[in-house]
């Protein structure tokens, strides 16, 4: 399947209506998604994400594998939702102003990290297996991707030219 064919999946999860609005503050336009949890999010997220170490690819500039586009397909805002979310009570829980960096963090952090929301799904066993598949291939992908960003790392350090004994103590 082709890189075009790829994107243009992704551009129709974008575009259906639970995946318009970021997943984790609200806000309208989405740009990137959460390879980890399978969700449409906005830039501001992505990046709040990122700090917590977790992976998140543009849906206009990344190229996706077909495996990470059929994960996006069988998850998106609405399914994650009752993961995710499923715990949430309004009543009880409330969500951040999206307005607020630092209040949406500390809401990422419940709802990821400590899972304060979060129930297991209930799968069939056929839903299970091949959910399992897909999950571990994009793991593995992200794993790849990890070790090839390491390997441009080292080039890079490679590259710099060493300092002479002069130069250092020039330096000092």
């Amino acid at each position: 399947m082709s890189n075009a064919d790829l994107g243009a999946r992704i551009e129709r999860l974008k575009n259906k209506p639970c995946n318009k609005t970021c997943f984790d503050c609200g806000e309208r336009g989405t740009t990137y998604v959460s390879m980890k949890f399978g969700t449409f999010i906005c830039s501001r997220c992505a990046g709040l994400l990122r700090e917590l170490n977790y992976k998140v690819k543009g849906t206009g500039v990344s190229i996706f594998k077909p495996n990470e586009v059929e994960f996006l397909e069988s998850m998106g805002n609405d399914k994650a939702k009752t993961i995710w979310m499923a715990k949430f009570k309004p009543d009880r829980d409330s969500l951040p102003s999206s307005k607020n960096s630092e209040d949406v963090k500390r809401f990422l952090i419940d709802k990821y990290t400590d899972k304060k929301y979060y129930r297991k799904p209930k799968k069939t066993e056929d839903d299970s297996k091949k959910s399992k598949k897909k999950k571990q291939e994009v793991e593995e992908d992200e794993e790849e991707d990890d070790e090839e960003e390491e390997e441009e790392e080292d080039k890079k350090k490679k590259k710099k030219p060493k300092k002479s004994k002069k130069e250092e103590s020039d330096d000092e």
